[in-house]
């Protein structure tokens, strides 16, 4: 082999590892938002769109999903900081129970994945997954809320409308993506 055909399958190699890092198992290529108001950095499908706007950040599979109501088919996300201090809790577990205690409230829901600890990288976290109508939304709902420090958290709330129900791996891709900056 002469220098050319190296520096060739060298240069292929490079190319193919990092379209590979920039892709999901589906295929799907990847960005990364990176949110000052927030102080965090989110990776989500470059088709995807978001916008920031009374310090939330909102992503969503499509343009009329980003600005719905209610999310017919499809997903949608909202991100946004909460204060432990002001909600009077400690741990991103009594945060999460609080919460989903009033979003289910009087909501006809379905458990899907009880209320947990998790971690997301390196982040203390608490996620839950229910199934149903929340204020007149239809779908599967993720709640998240991810340890900031200094008291703060990140509340991810994820809402699957899909025909299917089945963007449950994107979403959780789009989760375990958080970073704080």
């Amino acid at each position: 082999m002469n220098k050319h055909t190296i520096v060739t399958l060298l240069a292929t190699s490079i190319v193919a590892l990092f379209v590979s890092a920039c892709t999901t198992a589906g295929g799907e290529e990847w960005t990364t938002h990176s949110s000052e108001t927030l102080g965090i950095s989110v990776d989500i499908p470059n088709e995807w769109v978001f916008k920031e706007e009374n310090g939330e950040l909102m992503i969503a599979d499509s343009e009329a999903n980003l600005d719905a109501q209610n999310i017919s088919t499809g997903v949608g996300i909202v991100m946004q900081s909460e204060s432990l201090e002001t909600m009077g809790v400690e741990t991103m577990q009594e945060l999460l129970d609080f919460f989903m205690g009033f979003m289910t409230a009087e909501a006809p829901v379905e458990v899907v994945d009880e209320a947990q600890t998790v971690t997301i990288n390196n982040l203390e976290a608490a996620q839950a997954r229910v199934r149903g109508e929340i204020e007149g939304q239809n779908g599967t709902f993720t709640m998240a809320f991810i340890d900031k420090g200094d008291g703060e958290a990140i509340l991810a709330l994820f809402v699957d409308a899909t025909v299917t129900g089945d963007s449950t791996a994107t979403i959780d891709q789009i989760l375990q993506s958080v970073k704080t900056n």
